[in-house]
């Protein structure tokens, strides 16, 4: 069942040769940006196809995995491979959208559907909770920090000073593998 994912994901990216070059070059300002931020002890960072490391295991001490849980229809089979494939006390750090924020429940207080999630069939995109991740990782990894990013009054892109789950834009969580 995991494996139609992988498949389905690669298939878009090679079907669509811009959008994996947008993703690489993504991924390499992300790289750059944290080790500038961490000259002292800078880090080898990959971007991996997940479908590459899949059958490895205790391969890797971290993993970040950036709104990605949202997007899979078994987001506990990927935990399940991301615990696979940590290292003994690997750390995970995932970051999902937050829709228990003010704006995500003011959108579906008068659409019916969340800001980020499309209000059609397609199956890909599912709303994570924090009591969800939670329940679903409890047995696999322990929850080392739950921490959020501040949020954005829309149109006018104000940044509001507050950082709690009422109104970051994301949860970002820091899981320790068991």
């Amino acid at each position: 069942m995991g494996d139609d994912y992988i498949n389905r994901a690669n298939a878009i990216f090679k079907d669509n040769p811009d959008l994996r070059k947008l993703s690489e070059s993504t991924f390499q300002v992300l790289a750059e940006l944290i080790n500038k931020y961490n000259p002292k002890t800078p880090l080898d960072i990959k971007l991996k196809d997940i479908s590459a490391v899949k059958d490895k295991k205790n391969t890797h001490d971290m993993l970040i995995s950036i709104e990605v849980i949202e997007r899979v229809h078994n987001p506990r089979l990927l935990l399940k491979l991301m615990h696979r494939i940590l290292e003994d006390n690997g750390t995970l750090i995932l970051i999902v959208t937050n829709n228990q924020n003010w704006f995500a429940r003011l959108i579906y207080l008068f659409t019916g559907h969340f800001p980020v999630f499309p209000n059609k069939e397609s199956g890909r995109f599912l709303p994570s909770f924090l009591w969800q991740i939670q329940l679903l990782s409890r047995d696999i990894f322990d929850i080392e920090k739950i921490t959020y990013n501040r949020s954005v009054i829309p149109l006018i892109r104000l940044k509001l000073p507050f950082k709690n789950l009422f109104f970051g834009e994301n949860i970002i969580l820091v899981l320790k593998k068991k």
